[in-house]
């Protein structure tokens, strides 16, 4: 499920997106980054920049707190920041491309990511989830359901990376019914699933008392 105005909310400002930049521009060393080799792009968990770097992270989790803002998310209602899951910084350079795929869920949850758009590529790179692409414009976020729908993206060309920031959240599957503009689809199929199942236990409590 993809909100009206997908890639298209500003959520982080020209200064703080500008210090980023500046800021991974200069610390660019593949050496900090792990290679995706499914799509040959990098990244590296925000958890692990140093604390000289505060300022960086800092911004980073002002971006995060905002997004929990419009997105009416309740940090009770998650597992909140798991080790394995985490907010990542991720590079993408030309010639890359993201694979299909679906993230893994931690049991009794579903994981969802808001991925915003640091610095755009001259071409391409347009994120591809469930077979809908998005345009995103630069300091926008698109939600991406990763443990529910294949996501994927277009190849990068041109001369200019893909950044982006991806915000990690693992939700617990009994809360999903207080976010119904993020699951309506599983919540009407969960309803379907219960009502199916009433009306067969009914059925068979009518066979035995007509028996």
């Amino acid at each position: 499920m993809l909100a009206k105005d997908s890639g298209k909310k500003k959520v982080i400002n020209d200064n703080e997106l500008n210090i980023i930049l500046s800021w991974l521009k200069n610390h660019n060393s593949q050496n900090i980054y792990i290679e995706n080799r499914n799509c040959k792009g990098y990244y590296f968990f925000v958890n692990s920049i140093s604390d000289m770097h505060k300022d960086i992270k800092d911004i980073i989790n002002i971006v995060r707190n905002r997004i929990i803002e419009n997105e009416g998310l309740i940090l009770e209602d998650t597992v909140e920041n798991p080790v394995e899951l985490g907010d990542i910084l991720i590079n993408m350079p030309p010639g890359t491309k993201l694979h299909k795929h679906k993230d893994l869920n931690k049991k009794g949850t579903i994981q969802i990511r808001y991925n915003v758009l640091l610095q755009k590529p001259e071409k391409g790179g347009d994120a591809v989830y469930s077979g809908r692409r998005i345009d995103c414009d630069t300091g926008c976020y698109i939600l991406c359901r990763s443990g529910l729908d294949y996501h994927a993206g277009k190849l990068i060309e041109g001369n200019l990376d893909r950044l982006l920031i991806s915000y990690g959240f693992l939700i617990k599957e009994e809360n999903i019914k207080n976010y119904p503009h993020l699951f309506m689809d599983v919540i009407k199929d969960k309803n379907s699933i219960k009502l199916k199942t009433q009306q067969l236990i009914d059925l068979e409590d009518k066979k035995m008392r007509l028996s």
